[in-house]
């Protein structure tokens, strides 16, 4: 393609406008006229007139509708009822830290926490636990890497060094996660927070009220249980914070 010289782009102002096919007309900056429409020049109002009353208006805010949906909603773009996160999910959850020292445990604070909650995960790893309020469990969920030390072999191991090495935790620390309908200061004063070690893993499903112990009798052994929390047990500096949490 050769190029036609003349059509180099200049930056002056009052430079000459180029016009690639001298057969058309140059742009101006006068308006465009308007053009007829059944012989009549139809204009928009520059500033048109509020509707009068009872005319046809969209609503600003569709209504919801006797099956849930709003009018104009496909029922394609509903979400599943299924897939809809429940009040107890939408307003959180309380986060607890379990110190484990010599076998003993204790909480140690108490945090609320805002997002969803998975009340009840499935059990994998060593360690695992769940917490009971009125005979029922409300929650429960898996400690993988808690409870045990590893150490790592050097590049080049000597005789007696080769692989991994585990040794049990004399101390070590575990979130448990509470739904927040389950926080209050009357219910954690009758909580049990049982800690299991998984002898046999993964386990099948763990939904529904069911106690881990008594449904996985085979698969779990309690080493330690905490039978009520309260307030007054924890450190000073984390008083404040759990009744925040708990009210």
């Amino acid at each position: 393609m050769i190029e036609d010289p003349r059509l180099e782009m200049s930056g002056e102002r009052d430079a000459e406008a180029i016009v690639e096919d001298p057969r058309r007309p140059e742009m101006t900056d006068r308006p465009v006229r308007p053009r007829r429409i059944s012989g009549k020049v139809l204009l928009m109002p520059q500033e048109p007139a509020i509707p009068k009353r009872g005319t046809s208006r969209m609503s600003p805010v569709p209504k919801e509708t006797s099956s849930g949906r709003q009018r104009g909603e496909r029922p394609e773009q509903i979400e599943p009822e299924e897939r809809r996160p429940k009040k107890s999910e939408q307003e959180g959850y309380v986060r607890l830290r379990v110190h484990v020292e010599n076998g003993e445990m204790s909480v140690q604070d108490i945090v609320p926490v805002d997002g969803p909650l998975i009340a009840h995960e499935p059990l994998h790893g060593d360690l695992a636990y769940e917490v009971i309020v009125g005979g029922k469990r409300v929650a429960s969920g898996s400690i993988p890497d808690a409870g045990v030390m590893r150490s790592f072999p050097p590049p080049d191991p000597a005789p007696g060094q080769e692989g991994h090495h585990f040794t049990p935790a004399k101390s070590f620390d575990f979130l448990v996660r509470v739904p927040r309908d389950a926080a209050s200061e009357s219910k954690f004063r009758r909580m049990q927070i049982p800690l299991y070690r998984i002898k046999q893993a993964p386990l099948p499903s763990t939904e529904g009220p069911e106690l881990l112990g008594e449904r996985f009798e085979k698969e779990l052994r309690e080493i330690g249980r905490i039978s009520g929390v309260r307030i007054e047990d924890l450190p000073q500096s984390s008083r404040t914070q759990a009744r925040r949490a708990l009210r």
